[in-house]
Formats: C-alpha cells, sequence, structure tokens
C-alpha cells in the first residue's frame, strides 16, 4: 500500500534551524502595554501632589517618561517600592484597588527588569591577582 518514504534529515540541520529560529518567533507583545493605562493611573493617583509645582518629597513625576524608564531607574524604582508597600497614594488621598496597585507595580517591574537585562551595567571589578611572598607573609602574620 503506502510505502514509508521518510526523508533524511540530518542532525545537524535541525539543530542549526533551532538555533537560527528566534526563540519569540510568533510572540506578540502583551495588549495593554503600551504604557498610555500606567500615564493614566500616575496622571489620577500621583502627579496630583508629584507635579513641576509642588514637587512634593522633593519628587516630580510630571515630565518623566513611561517609554524609557532606564533613564530614571532609580526613581521608578523607588516608586515600585512605595506602590508595593502600599504606602502611596497616602491616607487621605483617592487609592486605587489592590488589582490596579499590583498592576502598575508589574508594569514598571516588567520594564525596569527587561531594560536592565538589554544593558546590564556590572560595575567596576579589580582583576584577581596572586599575592606578593611579603603580602602573603603579611596576611599570615595578621592572622595568627
Amino acid at each position: 500500500m503506502w510505502e514509508s518514504a521518510a526523508i533524511p534529515v540530518r542532525p545537524a540541520a535541525v539543530l542549526a534551524a533551532m538555533l537560527l529560529l528566534p526563540a519569540g518567533a510568533g510572540a506578540q507583545a502583551p495588549a495593554g502595554h503600551s504604557g498610555a493605562t500606567e500615564q493614566a493611573l500616575l496622571e489620577r493617583y500621583c502627579v496630583t501632589c508629584h507635579n513641576d509645582s509642588l514637587r512634593t518629597a522633593g519628587l516630580s513625576l510630571e515630565a518623566l517618561d513611561l517609554g524609557d524608564l532606564r533613564a530614571n531607574a532609580e526613581t521608578w524604582e523607588k516608586v515600585v517600592l512605595k506602590l508595593r508597600a502600599g504606602m502611596m497614594p497616602p491616607a487621605g488621598r483617592p487609592r486605587p484597588d489592590r488589582e490596579t496597585y499590583d498592576r502598575l507595580a508589574s508594569f514598571f517591574e516588567t520594564d525596569l527588569d527587561r531594560a536592565a537585562a538589554a544593558d546590564p551595567d556590572p560595575g567596576h571589578s579589580d582583576a584577581l591577582r596572586r599575592l606578593t611572598a611579603t603580602e602573603y607573609g603579611n596576611d599570615i602574620r595578621d592572622l595568627l
């Protein structure tokens, strides 16, 4: 009847195809991740106090760009800490529900992590070196 017509496939060809195919091929960015929703939340709950004219606690979120969180990563990290702790907005001011808090903090965390992974900055580290005989002798003397 039907004969098996197997096409010979070399393992090297399969491996090459797997390596050349991008890991996220076909994947799309999550919906609602444009920053428009988050910008509206900031305008509603944060910028009323943290604007250019009031600068409450010396912070203005009005001019900061949500499209480039890396430019002000230190400030946004502080914002995330305050959001996760539920410290902002302060008591007596309109506050979002817990789901909105989590969504906003997750937006910042995800984008900050993505920016840090794309351009890591490990800082400076001195190269390891061997001790000289004199340094070694001094270190042993200090330890004993």
